[in-house]
Formats: structure tokens, C-alpha cells, sequence
């Protein structure tokens, strides 16, 4: 009975809140309170209009009836009316319908009911599930679209919070190595350039990023800040050295050529993932190569003049 009548208050909200596309078994199997209202206004019908009956029954012979045609029906009447017992309609004949939306949960020996209440959930309802889910605490609403924005935004500040910590940590790190401003620049051109194009393809396709791809980007700014270090560190003067050229593009082809491949798969979530690496090492990956150098060579020039 208790679960029947959250089960009303839930209907009714929706109702009032412009949901669309409800399905609630509050339309028939109404709980104890809403049962006690409409048992009230039944009363109070047949009170207000005591001739319904002998008015009936002279119509009813107009109409071609016999004067007991509407006897069963004044019989029944005059029984007092009962309220219906959820246990019992949920044994009866509707117990096929009801076993998909009526569950009887055992825990730790007392017995309790859950009743679900399904509702599309669109854009439209979105607003009015957060709403109901706050209402009551006995009330829970599961919605996968709450649950994956409600996922997606925790990982958005973990992001965010955790990436500020770490971009401090390695740019506090590189400060100490490099000695330099400019050289830490040049160390973190291909961080930029890498997150500026995972952006630039991100809004060319119409979305935000997915928990899958925020963490794809994580690992192509560790995979850019690795090739900036690599040829930073191979441009000061006394530890110069081409070969790393060839290391990074080994590098960067290799992992192109492996997650890369998965921007051509079927799967959305895969081909995303895909599209994500491609897109930061292909930004990256020339940066690295170009601009890196090209700072380096202006601050040893720079602490050449000075």
C-alpha cells in the first residue's frame, strides 16, 4: 500500500510536470490514499443525487426496459463499497500484466514492493526525472542518460583537477631541467598543438568528448609531452643528436598506425577513440618536429647574444 501510493504521488507529478509518454499502473491499481479519495467523491455523488435511481428506472421504460432492468444495478449499489487490496489484485487475473512492474523484495526477512513507473527518456523528461528524483527519498530514478551525465560530469572535474595538477607537476619538472621559459614552451608546443587539435575535431564533429576519449587525451599529451622532451633535450648544443628525429617518428607512426586503425572500426565508441589519438599525434607529431626545434634553436641564440 505504501509502495501504491509513492507509486500515485509519482503519476500525478509527472502528469502536472508535462511528461510525456508515462506508463504508470496508478491508472488502475491506485494506492490506499488516492482509493479513500474517490471512495469520498462516490459517496458524496450518490448523497447529492438521491433520485438518480427512480429517474434511471422512468427513462429505462421510456427507452423500452422493464421497471427491474436496473434492479442488479441499485442492488449493488446500496452495498458499501471496499477498497481494493494491492496483494489481492496483484494474485488475481491481472497478475501477468502486473509481474513486469510490481516486485516483492525480501531483505533480511521483512518483505517491501517496488513499483516502476516507466517513462521515455528524452530530453523533454529529462528536467522533470531530476525533479522526482529529489522529491522523495523512497522514490529512485534510473535513467541511463542522468547516469552517463552524471558520470561524464564527475570525470569532467576529476579531469580538470587532476590534469592542473599534473600540468604543474611536469612543467614544474621541465622548468627545473630546462632551465628556460622558452625551452619549457618548446617542450610543451606539442602538448598545445595536440589538445588544440583534438578540439578543432571534436567541434568539426558536433559533440563533446566521451569518458573514453577524455582518457585517450590524457594519454596523447603523456605520448606529446615524451616528444617534446625528446627533441628539446637532443637541441641543446652539448647533447645534440639526429637520431632522435627518426626515435619520434617511429614513435609517433607506431602508435598512428595502432590506434589509428580503430578510427576506420564499426563501433562509435571505438571509431571515437580512434579519431581522438589520430587526430592530437597528427598535431603533435609535426610540432614536435617544427616548432620544438625551432624555439630551441631561438633561446640558444638568445643566451648566445646575452
Amino acid at each position: 500500500d505504501k509502495a501504491l501510493d509513492v507509486n500515485d504521488r509519482v503519476y500525478h507529478f509527472l502528469r502536472e510536470q508535462g511528461a510525456v509518454g508515462v506508463q504508470s499502473l496508478a491508472v488502475i491499481m491506485a494506492g490506499p490514499y488516492v482509493q479513500q479519495k474517490n471512495l469520498a467523491r462516490w459517496n458524496k455523488f450518490w448523497l447529492d443525487k438521491p433520485d438518480v435511481m427512480r429517474q434511471l428506472a422512468g427513462a429505462g421504460q421510456q427507452a423500452g426496459f422493464t421497471a427491474e432492468a436496473f434492479a442488479p444495478f441499485a442492488d449493488w449499489l446500496a452495498k458499501p463499497p471496499s477498497m481494493l487490496i494491492g496483494e489481492e489484485l496483484i494474485a488475481g487475473v491481472l497478475q501477468p500484466i502486473l509481474a513486469s512492474t510490481v516486485k516483492k523484495v525480501v531483505t533480511d526477512g521483512d518483505p517491501y514492493y517496488l513499483v516502476a513507473t516507466l517513462v521515455e527518456d528524452t530530453d523533454v523528461n529529462r528536467p522533470v526525472l531530476a525533479a522526482l528524483s529529489s522529491m522523495d527519498k523512497a522514490i529512485r530514478v534510473v535513467s541511463p542518460a542522468m547516469w552517463r551525465q552524471g558520470v561524464e560530469e564527475q570525470l569532467r572535474q576529476d579531469v580538470i583537477f587532476m590534469g592542473g595538477v599534473a600540468l604543474l607537476w611536469v612543467g614544474g619538472l621541465i622548468l627545473v631541467f630546462f632551465r628556460s621559459i622558452r625551452r619549457a614552451l618548446a617542450v610543451l608546443a606539442p602538448v598545445l598543438a595536440a589538445l588544440a587539435g583534438i578540439a578543432l575535431v571534436s567541434l568539426a564533429r558536433g559533440g563533446d568528448l566521451n569518458p573514453t576519449q577524455v582518457i585517450m587525451v590524457v594519454m596523447v599529451i603523456g605520448l606529446s609531452v615524451d616528444y617534446g622532451v625528446f627533441m628539446a633535450y637532443s637541441r641543446i648544443p652539448e647533447h645534440e643528436n639526429n637520431y632522435v628525429i627518426q626515435a619520434v617518428c617511429i614513435c609517433a607512426i607506431s602508435t598512428l598506425s595502432g590506434f589509428g586503425l580503430l578510427s576506420l572500426a564499426a563501433h562509435p565508441v571505438l571509431q571515437s577513440l580512434g579519431i581522438t589519438v589520430l587526430a592530437g599525434i597528427l598535431f603533435s607529431w609535426p610540432t614536435a618536429l617544427f616548432v620544438t626545434p625551432a624555439l630551441m634553436v631561438s633561446d640558444h641564440r638568445q643566451r648566445i647574444c646575452t
